[in-house]
């Protein structure tokens, strides 16, 4: 028995990316009536980075038209 520490495999990186930025930005222009969970289920990541990339990265605001969560891309 060792009591040596085996070099373990570093966590893969999981910060938002260029391409994963971009395929956000498609789900919604496509389809603008998308919920958060709904993105973050099709783009395989969770609902903080979804929200964090729309919101933070993308300059995308939530607004309520009849009843429906539509997102559009602010201009700055």
């Amino acid at each position: 028995m060792s009591c040596e520490n085996k070099p373990k495999e570093p966590r893969p990186h999981t910060s938002p990316s260029e391409d994963m930025n971009a395929r956000v930005e498609q789900m919604v222009t496509e389809e603008r009536c998308l919920t958060v969970k709904q993105i973050a289920a099709n783009a395989g990541i969770s609902v903080g980075s979804v929200d964090t990339i729309l919101h933070d990265d993308l300059c995308f605001q939530l607004v309520t038209v009849k009843f429906k969560i539509v997102y559009y891309k602010h201009r700055l």
